[in-house]
């Protein structure tokens, strides 16, 4: 997953989100969820898959929705 997001994060929240996604959907199964934000952001989620990247002033969560 970290590899997946540096190589899609972007300056602008929104683009980064959107391009993180898209490029989840085509790795990983399940439902990914994907937050990025220039503003910390604190977060609680149940997850066995998750990953945390902080770049270009842009901090992006990246989480598969756990199954219950």
């Amino acid at each position: 997953m970290r590899k997946v997001i540096i190589q899609n994060i972007h300056s602008n929240p929104s683009t980064a989100k959107r391009k993180i996604q898209l490029a989840m959907r085509n790795k990983f199964s399940g439902f990914i969820d994907t937050v990025c934000s220039t503003k910390p952001f604190n977060y609680l989620i149940n997850s066995d898959l998750y990953c945390e990247v902080q770049q270009h002033n842009i901090t992006c969560l990246v989480f598969r929705q756990a199954i219950r």
